[in-house]
């Protein structure tokens, strides 16, 4: 993940950006549970049990972006990412026009 940007250390912080890293799995970014704020856009994410760790120990996130992975072509992924969080609802953006999308990391 060399080219992920965060701010803040490990236990406070809130933004994190790895777009495009070719990233296949975020499984060890679940123990940033601070974050309030993911851009893992452009990366190899194909299945949700690849993500869903990382919905489930981060509490605070509200703002999330999956465009462009394999796993947003997965059917009732969106209602996947919905369960696996605690506080991802309405924000989750992906390439689809979403009528309940709120802008959110863009």
């Amino acid at each position: 993940m060399t080219g992920c940007v965060a701010v803040h250390d490990q236990e406070t912080m809130r933004v994190l950006g790895c777009a495009g890293n070719q990233l296949t799995t975020v499984v060890p970014l679940a123990l940033l549970g601070g974050l309030s704020t993911a851009d893992l856009s452009s990366n190899k994410l194909s299945e949700m049990k690849e993500v869903e760790p990382f919905l489930k120990y981060t509490p605070f996130l509200t703002k999330l972006k999956l465009k462009n992975n394999p796993v947003t072509k997965a059917r009732k992924y969106r209602d996947h990412v919905i369960v696996a969080s605690r506080s991802v609802g309405a924000c989750v953006c992906c390439s689809h026009a979403m009528a309940y999308c709120v802008p959110c990391v863009v």
